[in-house]
């Protein structure tokens, strides 16, 4: 075999290993690609069933066909330290606003509920914060403002249990019955949506 013939298939040899290098290399990269997709397919999906009430439009309230009696709570405001139970609510139709000093959404909810709390000062508007340190709630209330409701760590461990995420409010009717709830939003559009609510429940309290 002459030197040319070797040179010759000795080219072939590197070309063709050159050829499966660069199938292998596109191979993984479309692998890698497949797999940031899936990651990300994977994290949007985790995020709607987090915040996806955060990120959509806002509903109204939702009906309770069956209404139940809200639990007992107590607890001291954690921006005044001033007592606060279901006596603070008795008699009268009203909301309970279950949030987190690290829940995003409940920043913007908290602030809507606090801007119509201080439109509707004779209406019970009662924030239980739950799961969460009280130096991160009340740190959170400080930077908000939000001093125009009381806020109390939730301390009886059904309470969290009533709502499937945070923010939710609940409505209760003047029976202490909770009738109708709603995932938060935080926005002039939910202060619009509690307000509308608080009419439906004076409309059907006796």
């Amino acid at each position: 075999m002459t030197q040319q013939s070797l040179t010759l298939d000795s080219l072939l040899d590197e070309l063709r290993f050159a050829l499966v290098r660069n199938r292998a290399r596109r191979r993984r990269r479309f692998l890698y690609g497949m797999t940031v997709i899936a990651a990300g397919v994977t994290a949007t999906v985790a995020l709607g069933a987090t915040y996806g009430h955060w990120l959509n439009s806002p509903n109204g309230f939702r009906t309770i066909t069956k209404p139940f009696a809200l639990p007992s709570f107590h607890g001291t405001d954690l921006l005044t330290g001033k007592h606060i139970s279901n006596a603070n609510i008795a008699g009268h139709a009203g909301f309970v606003l279950f949030w987190q000093s690290y829940c995003p959404p409940c920043q913007g909810e908290v602030s809507a509920v606090a801007s119509f709390a201080k439109a509707n000062p004779k209406v019970p508007v009662i924030g239980l914060d739950v799961e969460d340190l009280p130096s991160s709630a009340r740190a959170m209330l400080n930077q908000l403002g939000a001093t125009s409701f009381p806020s109390i760590s939730a301390t009886n461990a059904i309470l969290p249990k009533l709502v499937s995420g945070y923010p939710t409010i609940l409505a209760f009717d003047k029976q202490g019955k909770v009738v109708a709830d709603a995932m938060g939003y935080g926005d002039t559009i939910a202060t619009a949506l509690i307000t509308q609510e608080l009419q439906r429940l004076e409309l059907n309290s006796p």
